[in-house]
This record gives structure tokens, C-alpha cells and sequence, in this order.
């Protein structure tokens, strides 16, 4: 007996009232009634004969005879043990080649580029590590917190970042001008001090902020869309004052599966 299955790319994540059908394979992201998902897991295929012919036309849907394996992608919730890498934002006014330095000789931290927000890029920082000037622009991160239905194209590699990690936070650290260890050139956290503070206990914190998924904020964790879309939680932290406020972007009410007007 032949069964459709979603391809080994597609995964699919359930919501209160829809489904996120998120195929990785080719970048696009599908939106479907829960019950429609939960019909063709049970194989009710005759009773969504359009919902079969639209993912058959996307090239999503495979036919195999059943009991046959389907290779799946597995999300691990957990960071990777080992050595993790970030980018560091550093600030016009710091001894970028010494914080260079001192990231640079951590054993379980690889740091391969920095993000130096100044008018000139300084010279003298090691060997490895790319250096690109920037300029300082918040509303970028609000601009990338706008979520509507018009999704960005996603691929595996920030889904399965979101999965992890902070997709903002994840996978950078910032140093001020003073020294002051941030868990991004725009937020107001205070992690420590560079020049006086064991920078293994720095990083522990860091590593605590740079965790803080969509599964631990609210409203988000009960979203079917989660993992696909970008977050920033210093943008949620200044509008609404909590590090686990929802998205203020955000116009996808999840416990509706509807569409709201878009938050100015």
C-alpha cells in the first residue's frame, strides 16, 4: 500500500488552531488548519483531496509504500557541546586587537569576525578574524522584527539556529568603549566588565541570555511559526520591559491562526 509523506526537508510544527509546514529544501513556508495535518497523519486522505493537491503541485509530497523509512531532520533543543563560535561588536573607542586577543585565547570560544562600529577600521587585530566596519542603526532590528505573512526565504541553517538559540543573541557579544561586555552593541544588559572580571564568568551569562529561545517567551512559545521568524529580545525588552515579552512586531495571533493589522 502506497502513503504520502512530506519529504525528509519539511518539517512541521503545530500551533493551537494551524500548522507551520516548513520546507527547508526549497525556503517557503506554508500555513495549514491543524486539523488538515492531524487528517493526513492519520491517512484521511479523501477527506482533504485539496490539501494533498497543492503540497503534490509545491513538490513537497512523496509517495512511498508503507512502513517504508523516511530519513527526518532532527532538531537537537540543545546548544552543541564543544566549541562554540560568535561574532563580536565592538565599539569605536576599545582596544579591539586586545579584546581581539582575549576572546581569541578561550579554549571552548572561536570568534571569526568582528563588527567594529566606528568611522575607521582599526589595524593591528589577529590573524583569522574578518573585520567590518558598521554604523549603528536600531531600527534595522525592529525593521527585521516585522512579522508578516510575507515571509523571508528560511533555510535549515536559522531554522535549526532558532531552535537553539536567541537567532539575534545566539551568536554574538559586544564591547563598549568601557570595557562592558554586552549581549549586543544595542542592549542596555550589563554582562561584566572586561578589564576586571574573569571572562569565563562573563561568558556564562552570556551563554544564559544568548538561550533565551522562542520556546521561554510568551505568546511565541505557543506559535506554530516560532522557529521561522527572527527575534530580538532587546527590541521586546524597550517596548514592553521583559527580556520574555513577545515580539511587539509581531501581527500573528497563534491562538486564533489569524492575521492582525500591522503593529506601527
Amino acid at each position: 500500500m502506497k502513503i504520502y509523506e512530506f519529504h525528509q526537508f519539511v518539517t512541521i510544527e503545530k500551533g493551537l488552531v494551524n500548522a507551520a509546514i516548513v520546507d527547508l529544501m526549497q525556503g517557503d513556508i506554508y500555513l495549514a488548519p491543524k486539523e488538515y495535518v492531524e487528517k493526513f497523519e492519520k491517512r484521511q486522505y479523501n477527506e482533504i483531496p485539496d490539501f494533498l493537491e497543492f503540497f503534490k503541485k509545491e513538490k513537497s509530497l512523496i509517495q512511498v509504500e508503507e512502513g517504508t523509512w523516511i530519513p527526518r531532520l532532527e532538531f537537537d533543543k540543545k546548544p552543541e557541546e564543544g566549541k562554540r563560535s560568535i561574532y563580536l561588536e565592538i565599539e569605536e573607542g576599545a582596544d579591539v586587537e586586545w579584546i581581539a586577543r582575549v576572546f581569541s585565547s578561550l579554549s571552548d570560544l572561536s570568534v571569526w569576525q568582528i563588527h567594529f562600529f566606528g568611522r575607521h577600521v582599526p589595524e593591528g587585530f589577529p590573524e583569522g578574524i574578518t573585520i567590518t566596519k558598521k554604523e549603528k542603526d536600531f531600527s534595522r532590528c525592529i525593521e527585521y522584527c516585522r512579522i508578516t505573512q510575507d515571509f523571508r526565504k528560511i533555510n535549515e541553517n536559522f531554522y535549526e539556529l532558532n531552535v537553539k538559540l536567541n537567532s539575534c543573541w545566539g551568536t554574538k557579544l559586544a564591547v563598549t568603549k568601557d570595557n562592558i561586555v554586552r549581549p549586543c552593541i544595542y542592549s542596555g544588559i550589563e554582562l561584566g566588565n572586561l578589564r576586571n572580571e574573569d571572562i569565563l564568568e562573563i561568558l556564562k551569562k552570556a551563554f544564559e541570555y544568548q538561550a533565551i529561545t522562542k520556546d521561554r517567551v510568551e505568546k511565541c512559545k505557543d506559535c506554530e511559526l516560532r522557529y521561522a521568524c527572527f527575534d530580538c529580545r532587546e527590541v521586546a525588552r524597550r517596548k514592553n520591559g521583559s527580556l520574555y515579552s513577545p515580539n511587539p512586531y509581531c501581527n500573528y495571533d497563534p491562538y486564533k491562526g489569524t492575521w492582525n493589522e500591522q503593529v506601527e
